[in-house]
């Protein structure tokens, strides 16, 4: 949110790149006086203007404290505690309006032929990523600060047993063989990494002229995968990239993505996949090229997990948590599992799936926030 100088002479605002910028209220050029920052709340001028204030990590994967700037680019610590902190207002007195958030998240997992839900946390921040095909085996990422600044790839049981770090990066998708990974690095738009589950080097896949890229599915046979991207002076759209040619070629129009959520979007033939024109705008795109085709039978709020074995779809109703399967064709739904998690007051985040619906596995947040004014900062 930009932020007014007390003399109205400057507006302050943060950028998308973690920059906080000052722009003159009249006219002028934006000068960036500090950058590289994780934001997390609003900016905030001190009374006499010498200062802007913001909560923000130094990192990803570090917890925010309160900093200020002043504007010659001069940063320091105002104030840090355990949790998140989170900078409100400030008024004109100096009292600061602060809200202070503990984020708490866990990993649940069933595996194939149990009954009962497994706590599979490993250290302070998983995001499943795909499971085995049997189902007994999960890879997830760790992206808190137990994953360290660029986060890390985990392989674990759904036994329970200790998880294995495989490497640094985001994790993706775990290749049809099993024997590789797919990974991304925060901030780098300039490759995907092959890390591998056994023995072995990684292999890096460059990539030129991109900005952005985000969710990465293998194909069936192992020998490619589809990614959504970025590309300069572009608007995004999905991209296949064979392994052994190495040159990404678009796939969709632009204005498609792959969404987030979705941890499963390639059909099992290797067909058809997953595209998003917009928020709740799903439908299925062939994978060779050519035109969409409709989703039968979703609903405001449904959103599609995976592909099932038999090529109908796992659904996600978001306002109970339900899992339905879906004909894609006739819009039939068949009633499943409710993802419940122990604690009522947790939410449930990312889900992960197997092809036969008997495995499944999702990350839990719970959250407690506290509002306070606070007197005598400086």
């Amino acid at each position: 949110m930009p932020r007014f100088s007390p003399r109205g002479d400057l507006i302050a605002f943060l950028d998308m790149a973690g920059s906080i910028n000052v722009i003159p209220s009249s006219r002028g050029n934006v000068r960036t006086i500090s950058t590289g920052w994780v934001p997390g709340g609003a900016l905030c001028w001190t009374p006499d203007g010498k200062e802007i204030w913001f909560t923000a990590a130094a990192e990803p994967g570090k917890p925010s404290g309160l900093h200020a700037v002043d504007l010659a680019g001069k940063v320091r610590l105002v104030a840090q505690m355990p949790g998140e902190l989170e900078l409100d207002d400030i008024s004109r007195d100096g009292r600061a309006l602060l809200a202070h958030h503990t984020l708490i998240y866990s990993l649940w997992g069933l595996a194939p032929g149990q009954s009962l839900e497994r706590d599979l946390t490993w250290l302070d921040q998983a995001v499943p990523a795909d499971l085995s095909p049997d189902g007994k085996t999960i890879l997830f990422s760790e992206i808190g600060e137990g994953g360290g600044k660029t986060s890390s790839v985990y392989l674990r049981n759904m036994d329970g047993s200790p998880a294995i770090r495989l490497g640094e990066g985001f994790a993706h998708a775990l290749a049809p063989d099993g024997k590789s990974v797919l990974v991304t690095f925060p901030d780098a738009a300039d490759r995907f990494v092959l890390l591998p589950t056994g023995t072995g080097q990684p292999k890096t896949l460059a990539l030129t002229g991109f900005e952005q890229i985000d969710v990465g599915a293998w194909l069936p046979d192992g020998k490619g995968f589809i990614f959504g991207g970025l590309e300069r002076g572009k608007r995004w759209r999905v991209y296949r990239l064979d392994v052994h040619e190495g040159k990404p070629r678009p796939i969709s129009p632009e204005g498609i993505r792959i969404p987030y959520f979705t941890t499963g979007p390639v059909s099992p033939d290797g067909r058809w996949f997953f595209g998003a024109r917009g928020p709740g705008k799903f439908f299925r795109y062939p994978v060779e090229g050519g035109e969409p085709r409709p989703i039968a039978g979703l609903e405001p709020g449904d959103y599609p997990i995976r592909w099932s074995s038999d090529g109908s779809f796992y659904v996600r109703r978001r306002s109970t948590d339900e899992i339905l399967r879906l004909d894609p064709e006739t819009g039939g739904k068949v009633p499943g599992k409710k993802i419940k998690p122990a604690d009522p007051t947790a939410s449930v985040r990312r889900i992960v799936m197997t092809a036969d619906g008997r495995s499944y596995a999702y990350s839990a947040r719970r959250l407690h926030s506290l509002l306070y004014v606070v007197e005598g900062l400086k």
